[in-house]
């Protein structure tokens, strides 16, 4: 085990307020990163922690110069007096003396509301405090320009974004030489003389020369288009050919006969920019020099002040009430917490708690800059707080360090748990008084080293049950009253074991499941005290904004779940109702059904009753009713409806075959239950309506599956079935045979990809285990499968009694077994399939695409086409395929990521075998949908283990998606930006395997560590009693070669990691600034449960109103923040499922209100 050290773990980034990036931007140096000389880059690096080991001033030099930064007026967009929080501001400038080029921009998300910025006016966030954000930057390499750092507010009501873009000048050295080395000057006007004597005039100055630079590129700028001739006088005295490069970077053209050089064309908006920028460098360099006859004409302005003012830094409470004028004499006790030297106490205190909740895992080093400045500074505020801090628990570094050496260990040095613990136990049997003492350096150690060994060791953690009631001298029939009186008799003679009491207590009260002793350890009442609703919210666990519907939702999936502390459950939500004075779950628990409101709203939409476990298809139906094109059609049905005669269904073809009348009659029928149920929705006058069975039953079920069902009953009753094995109904490939006319509807299935292979288990995932060994292969493709039919009597209605007693009525000629319908549950994406197939089967067809497939609506909303491109390695041979698509598959089982890392495992490159020859293949979208809907693949299956288990990795998605990077396209750029990200992720791939292997070892520690314990281990039997089986002539080399991996290894993760984080960031920014195909989040199915079983709703939003709105059965409300929509909770998060987007120019397709309630 390591010794106290820095933590770097990826979880755990510390901060710089505004002051102190301004203050790392005015030193900022990236030529080294040009010239790969280093990787290090003043705005996100730390100085080293430093403990016993005073810093020097050697250990900081002075940087290069602090940049003297004047604003490019015409780059920027400058903070007003009354800051617009919806614009992007920013400010350009360059540096006088090394001409670097900054551009720092500060923005704020959309997606936040209220956002409260940081600053003066702020009292919890005075300051902005930027986190790094490595994902979304892109440093400097050698070759490029330009270096882009991202940052992000660390304060949650703020978030703003800050990104700074630095540049290198445009002019060379050479280039500056020409225009102002006075030798260069007069060996120029000398040659020119000698071949033009006529046309040269007195002695020309560095300043003149700049100054007809300066002439021609602010023409230029200024849309003067004329030519500049390169014989002219006053080019040629002043400029002459060696100034072509100069024209070259202005992006300048040479006329054919190359006796003009032609202004740049302006419609490129980053040509303008970088002569802007030349120009910039050209006045700055004319400051430099004293001009003899002339004054400057430009009067260029700092960018101090502007800069303050964008990153709401121009006042803050300082300790002499006044700037620093040198803000870069810093001590790195300041630089650490992210604070400049001349913060006042209070702003020091602020920093270091800021540094303290986003960096929880240094918090003792940054007590310990806390506490070394309150004594450098003689500061009695500063000290007071460290003795605070102290009292509340919190270490520093030093603390530890101390601990260490109590215990007789060198903090310098590795120690094993085991050594840590024999050091505790032998000092407290040598002297027991000081065992509080010991415990506290040892719960130090534990914490400080992340060990809950040591930490258990510490605190006498009771393991089990049985040592629990041994604890306090109890049986497991003691009464929970006398075990209270027993915990307060044990705290009471012993208080430093309180907390070990309490834990104890605890482990009985879960063994018990008993509410009595539970609510004593949350509010140390006893008995009849009501239960804190803070105990309910963490009973159900939920947390306190729930909706009452949800709450409910959450505690009958408790129940389904198997829970048996039923009473704890229920006193739970009784505790939540009345702190609530809810009627609807008051109503919940005295009759086990949930009040439905009768007052709809001409300007709401309505719910859905569910009818029993369809709540999945009351949210797709939901979502079909606000495209409005599709609600037309079906409310017009009769004017759309297909006629059944023999000639057209010979026409008739939807995904890839020809339709039975069967199918289309009963399609028809679907498709007329569907208007019934669209025009109740739109003149009940009731807030929520219920759906008809029927309608249920034909979109539940395909007809294969009714049929199959029907086979089965009839074999039962021992006549023959309707179809057989091998008969044509039961072949479900998706390339069906064109003459085949009797496919059921579920060949119509289009897919993009191939079947997800199952992935192993890691912590993003929970594990569900499923009963009866149910099929693989279905559990891998659903979503929710139905829990047990057996009601709980008094809890939860029976699901027979949805249908019966509420007066549903079953139509004549469907099953009557309802376990066709509500024992198979399909997912939303085969139920989507079901609808969709019904749909169009029911329709005219519009016309009819190359191979006979029906062109309807259907396909005119919800189908694009995708390119499949097959390139042969080493030769010209190619082949493509186009494919129709109704959604896109993507996967979460390597954990959480954004939408377009998720989309990129459809897109990216692959290698297959195509007729034995090595291919790589990659998809295309060559035809766009108008709403473009996307599946996420949760269920996945461990075959280690034979189960199924519902991924709950985050998908991180937006308001806003662009698809540009995925579009078919013979644009030569888009497919090297594409080619390039490929071989960028290619290298990830290696670089990530290469990690794993130095990360995992067979014995569960990383290659440097596991060495480092071989090493110790050898150094330990060699000077032990044991050390004659060692052979000592050996061990030098042989501990010689293990420093040798050591080093080596932990040399390689560096390199590794550092890789990683630059590709990673190109990665990211690859496809930025491609925004011609947007579409807008328009639908979110939400899954709340395991892979057996949960409960669906939906969110839509209302690109009129402006809302979300959220649909959950017979519920519709309003989501008062959209965090609600784009997050997740950490504990049995309800995750996205489905998602639907529409082109962000046709939002008129979809109308989340349509209502005219009946008078």
């Amino acid at each position: 085990m390591a010794g106290f050290t820095h933590d770097k773990s990826l979880d755990s980034t510390p901060g710089k307020t505004s002051p102190k990036i301004l203050a790392d931007l005015s030193a900022l140096d990236i030529t080294g990163l040009s010239k790969g000389t280093t990787t290090d880059c003043s705005l996100v690096e730390f100085p080293q922690q430093y403990h016993e080991k005073k810093p020097s001033k050697d250990d900081f030099p002075l940087p290069r110069h602090r940049h003297e930064m004047f604003l490019k007026a015409d780059q920027c967009r400058l903070v007003t007096s009354v800051r617009d929080l919806n614009t992007r501001c920013n400010v350009a400038a360059t540096c006088r003396k090394c001409r670097i080029h900054i551009d720092v921009s500060l923005e704020f998300p959309k997606e936040i509301l209220p956002i409260i910025p940081c600053g003066e006016d702020n009292s919890d966030f005075p300051l902005h405090h930027f986190q790094y954000q490595p994902g979304q930057s892109k440093p400097l390499m050698p070759g490029d320009r330009i270096d882009r750092r991202v940052f992000t507010c660390s304060a949650p009501s703020c978030s703003a974004r800050l990104t700074v873009f630095s540049s290198l000048p445009h002019l060379s050295s050479f280039d500056e030489r020409l225009l102002s080395d006075r030798a260069t000057i007069n060996e120029r006007l000398r040659k020119v003389k000698e071949l033009y004597p006529d046309l040269i005039s007195a002695s020309r100055t560095a300043f003149d020369v700049m100054h007809t630079l300066n002439l021609y590129l602010s023409n230029a700028l200024i849309g003067k288009t004329s030519p500049i001739p390169r014989n002219h006088k006053r080019f040629v005295q002043d400029l002459g050919k060696d100034s072509d490069g100069i024209f070259r970077k202005a992006h300048f053209q040479l006329s054919d006969d190359e006796e003009n050089w032609i202004p740049p064309d302006f419609g490129n908006k980053s040509f303008k920019r970088d002569v802007e920028d030349i120009l910039m460098e050209v006045r700055l360099l004319m400051m430099n020099v004293k001009p003899t006859d002339k004054d400057t004409a430009y009067r260029l302005v700092f960018a101090d002040r502007e800069l303050n003012r964008l990153l709401s830094c121009e006042k803050y409470s300082t300790k002499n009430e006044g700037r620093s004028s040198n803000p870069l004499d810093f001590h790195p006790r300041y630089a650490n917490l992210g604070a400049l030297g001349d913060f006042s106490d209070k702003l020091i205190d602020w920093c270091y708690r800021r540094q303290k909740e986003v960096d929880p895992s240094n918090a003792p080093y940054y007590l310990e800059c806390l506490a070394d400045l309150a004594n450098g500074r003689n500061s009695e505020t500063l000290q007071v707080a460290v003795a605070s801090y102290r009292s509340e628990g919190e270490f520093s570094t030093g603390d530890v360090r101390e601990a260490f050496r109590a215990l007789g260990l060198d903090p310098n040095k590795q120690h094993e748990p085991s050594v840590i613990k024999g050091k505790f136990e032998a000092y407290i049997a040598d002297a027991p008084k000081q065992e509080a003492q010991m415990r506290q350096a040892l719960v130090m150690i534990g914490t400080a080293l992340r060990s809950q060994e040591i930490i258990q060791a510490a605190q006498k953690v009771i393991m089990d049950v049985n040592q629990a009631y041994q604890y306090f001298g109890a049986e497991e029939s003691t009464d929970p009253s006398y075990l209270i009186t027993l915990y307060q008799l044990k705290v009471k003679d012993q208080p430093n074991e309180e907390t070990m009491a309490k834990d104890a207590l605890r482990l009985i009260a879960e063994a018990r499941k008993s509410s009595i002793l539970l609510d004593f350890i949350q509010s140390g009442n006893i008995y009849d005290q009501p239960l804190d609703v803070s105990v309910a919210y963490s009973r159900l666990e939920i947390p306190p904004d729930t909706s009452d519907d949800m709450v409910i939702g959450v505690f009958s999936v408790r129940l389904a779940d198997g829970a048996n502390n039923i009473p704890d459950l229920r006193e739970a939500l009784r505790t939540i109702g009345e702190t609530r004075n809810s009627d609807m779950i008051r109503t919940y628990l005295n009759t086990g059904e949930i009040p439905s409101s009768h007052t709809g709203r001409n300007d709401w939409p309505v719910g859905l009753e569910n009818i029993g476990n369809t709540c999945y298809l009351n949210s797709l139906l939901q979502f079909y009713f606000t495209i409005t094109p599709l609600r037309e059609m079906i409310l017009q049905f009769d004017v759309y409806q297909e006629d059944i005669v023999e000639e057209i269904l010979q026409t008739k073809r939807v995904g890839g075959r020809r339709l039975t009348s069967k199918e289309v009659e009963r399609a028809k029928k679907f498709v007329g239950h569907l208007r019934t149920l669209f025009q109740n929705m739109i003149s009940s006058k009731d807030a929520s309506v219920t759906p008809e069975y029927d309608l249920a039953y034909l979109a539940l079920v395909s007809s294969k599956d009714e049929a199959k069902d029907e086979g089965k009953r009839m074999s039962i009753d021992g006549l023959p079935p309707l179809i057989t094995v091998d008969g044509p109904e039961s072949k479900m490939d998706v390339d069906v045979n064109e003459n085949s006319q009797t496919a059921d509807d579920n060949a119509s299935e289009i897919t993009l990809v191939e079947k997800v292979e199952p992935k192993p288990v890691d912590e993003d995932f929970v594990m569900i285990d499923l009963e009866n060994k149910k099929d693989i292969s279905t559990l891998e493709d659903k979503e929710n499968l139905p829990p047990k039919l057996e009601p709980t009597s008094g809890l939860v209605r029976p699901i027979l009694q949805d249908i019966g007693v509420n007066g549903v009525q079953q139509a004549e000629g469907y099953p009557k077994d309802m376990s066709l319908m509500f024992g198979r549950q399909q997912d939303v994406a085969e139920c989507i399939e079901n609808v969709m197939f019904q749909i169009e089967a029911a329709v005219k067809p519009l016309g009819h695409d190359e191979n006979g497939e029906q062109i309807d609506l259907v396909k005119q909303l919800f189908y694009g086409k995708t390119k499949q491109s097959l390139q042969v390695v080493g030769s010209l041979e190619r082949r493509s395929k186009i494919e129709l698509f109704s959604h896109l598959l993507i996967d979460v089982a390597d954990g959480s990521r954004d939408i377009y890392s998720a989309l990129d495992s459809v897109f990216d490159v692959s290698a297959v075998n195509l007729e034995g020859k090595d291919t790589i293949r990659y998809l295309s979208i060559s035809e766009l949908p108008r709403v473009l809907q996307l599946q996420i693949q949760r269920v996945q299956f461990d075959r280690k283990n034979g189960r199924a288990y519902k991924s709950t990795a985050h998908l991180r998605f937006s308001e806003t998606i662009y698809m540009d990077r995925y579009i078919d396209s013979d644009d030569p750029e888009l497919q090297s930006k594409r080619e390039e990200a490929w071989r960028w992720k290619t290298e990830i791939a290696s670089l990530e395997k290469r990690k794993a292997g130095l990360m995992n070892t067979s014995v569960n520690l990383e290659a440097p560590e596991a060495l480092g314990a071989v090493r110790r281990w050898l150094q330990d039997i060699s000077e032990g009693d044991d050390k004659d089986i060692v052979d000592q002539n050996t061990l030098p080399d042989v501990l010689s070669g293990l420093d040798e991996g050591i080093d080596s290894a932990s040399k390689e993760l560096k390199v590794i990691n550092e890789r990683l984080g630059i590709l990673q960031a190109r990665a990211a920014a690859q496809f930025e600034g491609l925004r011609k195909f947007g579409y807008r989040i328009h639908s979110v199915f939400i899954h709340r449960g395991s892979a057996s079983f949960g409960h669906y709703w939906i969110y839509i939003y209302d690109f009129k109103q402006k809302i979300w709105r959220k649909y959950n059965d017979g519920y519709v409300t309003q989501v008062d923040n959209e965090r609600e929509v784009f997050e997740q909770d950490d504990v049995n998060p309800a995750t996205p499922y489905f998602l639907v987007f529409v082109r962000e120019d046709q939002t008129e397709l979809v109308e989340a209100v349509e209502r005219k309630m009946e008078i």
